[in-house]
């Protein structure tokens, strides 16, 4: 089985060199607002949250993968940086209901 399934959108991003390395998979209501071959920047909008499956609440499969074949390539570590609840400073991946805010550029 092919994944995403045909009812939803995947964007994928490749960095100026090296290999694609991101999906971002979206539900089926609306078209993605980037197209192939789109260069994009830092903070631009990608996809949008949705709940189009069995879900409690609106998400976002945000699967990192050392090229664009999710059958075959190797997935990627990804870590967030950001402040929690008291302004500390963290880099890992936050605990389910956690809510965070970006640290100050």
């Amino acid at each position: 089985m092919s994944y995403p399934p045909p009812s939803l959108h995947r964007a994928v991003t490749k960095a100026p060199t090296g290999p694609p390395v991101g999906a971002f998979v979206v539900g089926p209501r609306r078209p993605l607002p980037v197209a192939v071959g789109d260069r994009v920047g830092t903070g631009q909008a990608l996809a949008e949250c949705g709940n189009s499956g069995n879900s409690s609440e609106p998400h976002v499969h945000f699967p990192l993968r050392a090229g664009p074949d999710s059958e075959v390539a190797r997935g990627l570590h990804f870590e967030w940086q950001y402040l929690d609840d008291e302004r500390a400073e963290h880099t890992r991946v936050p605990k389910d209901g956690t809510y965070f805010t970006p640290p100050p550029a």
